[in-house]
């Protein structure tokens, strides 16, 4: 795995492990990257939709890893996206 991405999956963990629910995610992500400026607007882009992306399945896959429930999910939107593509065209 690069070495990016895995910055990017363990920057998320973080994030999700220190969010308590009180605020919503969006204010606890603004607030987490005022405190880390080493993100740039890329960085910060991915790492967000890695967060949302945990949300976004809910209780599903619960017997997995934080990092295995995310590469499913984005696994399943790459072929989703894939899909897409291939019957437009």
């Amino acid at each position: 795995m690069d070495k990016r991405f895995q910055s990017y999956l363990n920057s998320s963990e973080n994030i999700l492990k220190q969010y308590d629910g009180k605020l919503p995610l969006s204010i606890h992500l603004k607030n987490f990257f005022q405190l880390h400026k080493k993100h740039g607007s890329t960085d910060r882009k991915i790492i967000s939709n890695l967060c949302y992306c945990y949300f976004r399945l809910g209780k599903a896959f619960e017997e997995f890893s934080f990092l295995e429930r995310i590469k499913i999910l984005y696994f399943d939107v790459f072929t989703t996206f894939l899909n897409l593509i291939f019957i437009l065209n």
